[in-house]
């Protein structure tokens, strides 16, 4: 209606977005109320959001913790210094098909956490390894438990400031035919994620996402 605000949602690559958007909208809204509730991310990130398929998300969760320290972090920000632990959280009703649990960083590179070539394993009857109910698997551990079983850790630096995109792709069938690398351009990840969506080879069940945050102290 005519005194309806005009609103907007979704995802943007950055803040200068936000300000033309809403400088456009200005110029035909006849001073009509804008509200814009807009999702800054990065460019990475809306590069991925470009090339992931529509998806309904589901009650698969991703849990942070901060490394070290087990001490849980629910709004998922972290300081330079600190190591971010994240868990993947199986419901009880989850019990088949692969999981592909990647995190998109900042600096426009993918680092694959699941599966990868220390941790190659991303079927869910594997992973719940004969466990019924809510399952916790970890993807990204303490440092001291890599140093210990090889597997992936990160520590906060100042080169790595910003949004971050934590991504949970369930399908039916593994994800690629080939482990890809650790980690990779993002425009790589995001072609083959495209790819293989239109290819139709398999189901893709959900996608589920979180943002963690790395900051200054």
């Amino acid at each position: 209606a005519p005194q309806t605000a005009i609103l907007v949602t979704g995802s943007i690559a950055g803040p200068a977005t936000k300000i033309a958007l809403l400088d456009a909208l200005r110029a035909v809204s006849d001073q009509r109320q804008i509200i814009l509730d807009v999702e800054v991310l990065n460019p990475t990130l809306c590069l991925i959001e470009q090339h992931l398929p529509g998806l309904a998300e589901s009650d698969i969760g991703i849990a942070f913790t901060v490394g070290g320290q087990n001490n849980s972090n629910p709004l998922g920000r972290f300081k330079t210094g600190e190591n971010p632990v994240i868990d993947i959280t199986l419901p009880a009703d989850v019990t088949n098909g692969y999981l592909t649990v990647a995190i998109l960083d900042v600096s426009g590179n993918v680092f694959h956490l699941l599966p990868n070539i220390n941790h190659p394993d991303n079927d869910v009857a594997s992973l719940r390894d004969n466990l019924e109910g809510a399952v916790s698997v970890r993807v990204a551990y303490s440092l001291a438990e890599a140093a210990s079983n090889g597997r992936i850790a990160f520590r906060v630096d100042e080169t790595t400031l910003g949004q971050n995109k934590v991504i949970v792709l369930h399908s039916n069938k593994p994800l690629f035919d080939v482990m890809r690398p650790v980690s990779e351009a993002a425009i790589d990840f995001a072609n083959a994620l495209q790819k293989r969506f239109e290819a139709k080879s398999f189901d893709f069940l959900s996608l589920d996402s979180r943002i963690l945050i790395t900051e200054k102290p």
